[in-house]
């Protein structure tokens, strides 16, 4: 019997399993998670969604139109919050994991402009 510590602490309430995603999640647990990993030194940060839930009754997330426009009020309260009060920026995937290498190899080029700019432009 394999047994899942993870999925048990959080019945406890002693962790909280959020993933980075407007799909089941609220805007201030999307800031929380946010808030919590960037006081830890995260600085990459990816939201993601199913493009399906962009269309009301494809997924249990988006049922009807009233549940998209909350959907949409979420991702745009969450990009308010990344870009504005984290400062955070955006970036395509494919830069990301050319800024992932850099940081892999022990240092970050001057010149990559793919790194995620937080608060004070630096990263850690």
């Amino acid at each position: 019997m394999k047994l899942r510590l993870p999925g048990i602490a959080a019945r406890f309430g002693l962790l909280e399993r959020i993933r980075l995603s407007p799909e089941g999640h609220t805007l201030d647990e999307l800031k929380r998670l946010t808030s919590a990993a960037l006081a830890e030194g995260q600085r990459f940060f990816m939201l993601t969604y199913h493009s399906s839930s962009l269309l009301p009754g494809a997924t249990v997330y988006v049922r009807d139109a009233a549940d998209r426009q909350a959907f949409l009020e979420t991702l745009d309260g969450y990009l308010r919050f990344f870009l504005g009060d984290c400062a955070g920026r955006t970036e395509r995937v494919s830069a990301i994991g050319l800024a992932g290498t850099a940081i892999a190899g022990g240092r970050m080029s001057t010149t990559s402009a793919t790194a995620p700019t937080i608060k004070d432009g630096r990263m850690p």
